[in-house]
């Protein structure tokens, strides 16, 4: 859970903390100033839930262990660690531009000359931290940051936290064990898929050797439904090649691809500097590939620049097309939309000075085109960080009763919800104050809420709902990078469903029903269903309290059988708004292969929830 710490505060006497920059795994990351020597650092604080832990500690401090050991130009510098009275804390440089996977949500995929660009200072950084008996563990695109350095644009490798080290008379030692995995599924090597012990720097010349693929293509090679799937895929299945993904490049990549994917690590490069060597034939010079990055960085961040008009257009669109009383002018024509704006938001909260300039002028949304200095794993972890778009009011009295939701009406009704109220401005619906922050999702459901949207009404419709979101939060979406093994912060998660509810349900909650009954197969079989086993409705349904905490971290599942019909009763599922709900019917609809009936908690934020089937 990301915690918020005051702007203002300071940290070991020395660090004033300017903003929240985001969450990771295991620490908060701040914009902080050294107030002894005038210098803007990234400030990463452990999250206090885990520093009391002994192992977590000791790998928090890694990270800077492994970074000034290495000392390498393209890794991120530690300037300074230690512990404070919020626990302990590393300073690194804050770096200003995009990390990798930003860059791909952007452009989609890149041509050779700039995959290079990006990929031979990593793989430099990767075989200085090699030869130093370091091996990194969790290489992905979230962790590889394009930044401006003095007026040169530069790749930097982030976050050796999961790193493995070499035992050494420094003291710092290996901290793996026999059986478990570190890393993000999509780029794990086969060895670290199974679970291997001996894990060596071949395994990150493995997830180089993904990067580089999805750089080229836009895609995965080993993507899978769930976790479980993909390290199937990464141990068995053959990566495809570039060309069946359509992609047109020199032999010489492929054939470099080919060695780095290899399962079998011997048979991979022995170095990152014999990765090089491979692409050396299709490296554009040193020069060009200065020119190529800094050509990428400022594209886009262009891009990002332009979202702000065009983020305020979307919404107009989206109020208009969810038959919201907005002037069909304000869809049509830019500066129209964005005049109308405040009006949209009245009572969403005080713009800052900022925001209101903005919306005074033409030029691009400033607090649309900032982006973090430093991401540490790329996930979603602020959900309070949101855009003039999603501020949220205090929460509105309604959402606390447990009578019928306003959000249940139909379109058009007479009654309309927080939602539609005062001239059709958005405004996502708040977890009662007492629930913020305390619950979360993992990454299957937001995951499969995106696939959803794009199978049923198209990529368009898709990118019209990631307009409306946080930058990170659009990211992840956009890139399919939410990760099933990771925790998301549930309001984050409720977003992004309110959002495609709005733009692509026509500001219909019960739509989710259908589309999670007819997507359960395709995303959510595999999690709640055995492989190839055959079995009956009330069995089916007994599997939902085995897999509920697969999904979340909150709710108490029970099923209760009678000889004609079966009940499944989840307690505690007070956080969960009216669409949340609407997905949850839908899914045990298709677990249990029949349509099931609401008997009680319809209303969001209905302590209980239950949904009868019969047998």
């Amino acid at each position: 859970m990301t915690r918020h710490l005051p702007a203002g505060a300071t940290i070991a006497d020395k660090y004033r903390l300017l903003e929240l920059l985001g969450g990771g795994g295991m620490g908060d990351v701040y914009r902080a100033e050294n107030r002894l020597a005038g210098r803007i650092v990234a400030l990463k604080l452990l999250r206090p839930e885990f520093a009391a832990n002994e192992d977590l500690t000791r790998r928090f401090f890694l990270e800077a262990q492994a970074a000034n050991r290495i000392r390498h130009p393209n890794i991120v510098d530690v300037i300074d660690a230690g512990f404070s009275s919020l626990g302990p804390y590393l300073a690194m440089e804050c770096l200003e531009g995009c990390n990798l996977s930003h860059v791909l949500a952007t452009e989609q995929r890149l041509d050779a000359a700039t995959a290079l660009a990006v990929v031979i200072p990593t793989l430099s950084a990767l075989d200085a931290a090699h030869r130093q008996g370091i091996v990194h563990r969790d290489l992905k695109p979230q962790n590889i940051f394009i930044a401006e350095i003095g007026g040169e644009v530069r790749v930097k490798l982030l976050d050796f936290g999961i790193a493995k080290v070499a035992s050494t008379s420094s003291g710092v030692e290996a901290c793996t064990s026999a059986g478990v995995i570190f890393g993000t599924p999509d780029y794990l090597s086969p060895e670290q898929a199974a679970g291997e012990c001996g894990v060596d720097g071949r395994s990150d010349i493995f997830a180089m050797g993904t990067v580089l693929f999805e750089l080229l293509t836009g895609k995965r090679p080993f993507e899978a439904p769930s976790a479980i799937a993909t390290a199937y895929k990464v141990v068995h299945a053959a990566a495809p090649t570039l060309a069946s993904a359509q992609v047109d490049v020199s032999p010489v990549l492929q054939a470099a691809l080919d060695t780095a994917f290899a399962k079998d690590r011997g048979q991979r490069f022995p170095s990152a500097a014999d990765f090089i060597d491979a692409l050396a034939p299709a490296t554009p010079q040193a020069a060009s590939r200065r020119e190529a990055l800094g050509a990428l960085l400022k594209r886009v961040l262009d891009r990002d620049a332009a979202r702000g008009p065009a983020a305020l257009d979307a919404v107009a669109v989206a109020l208009q097309e969810a038959r919201f009383p907005v002037a069909a002018a304000g869809a049509r024509d830019p500066a129209a939309t964005r005049a109308s704006v405040p009006s949209m938001l009245e009572g969403m909260g005080p713009l800052t000075p900022t925001q209101q300039s903005a919306q005074q002028s033409d030029a691009p949304a400033p607090w649309l085109r900032r982006v973090s200095p430093v991401e540490i794993t790329g996930q979603y972890g602020d959900a309070q960080r949101l855009l003039l778009l999603q501020q949220r009011p205090a929460p509105h009295p309604s959402t606390a009763t447990t009578g019928p939701s306003a959000e249940a009406r139909a379109p058009g009704s007479a009654a309309p919800s927080p939602q539609r109220a005062a001239a059709g401005r958005w405004i996502p619906r708040p977890l009662p104050s007492s629930l913020r922050g305390r619950y979360h999702v993992r990454g299957t459901l937001p995951r499969a809420v995106s696939l959803w949207v794009a199978r049923a009404h198209g990529d368009g419709k898709l990118a019209a709902v990631l307009d409306l979101l946080p930058a990170d939060l659009a990211d992840s979406a956009r890139s399919n990078a939410f990760n099933a093994l990771v925790w998301y912060d549930l309001e984050a998660v409720d977003t992004l469903i309110e959002a495609a509810t709005l733009v692509a349900n026509g500001g219909d909650a019960s739509a989710w029903r259908a589309l999670a009954r007819n997507n359960f197969m395709r995303d959510f079989g595999p999690i709640f269903r055995p492989a190839g086993r055959a079995v009956d409705g009330a069995a089916s349904l007994r599997r939902a309290q085995s897999v509920w905490t697969k999904l979340f971290d909150f709710g108490v599942v029970s099923v209760i059988e009678t000889p004609r019909k079966c009940l499944v009763r989840v307690e505690g599922f007070d956080a969960a708004s009216l669409a949340l709900r609407n997905i949850m019917v839908g899914t045990l609809e298709g677990l249990a292969e029949r349509a099931g009936r609401v008997v009680a908690g319809e209303a969001s934020f209905a302590r209980d929830f239950e949904v009868e089937f019969p047998l």
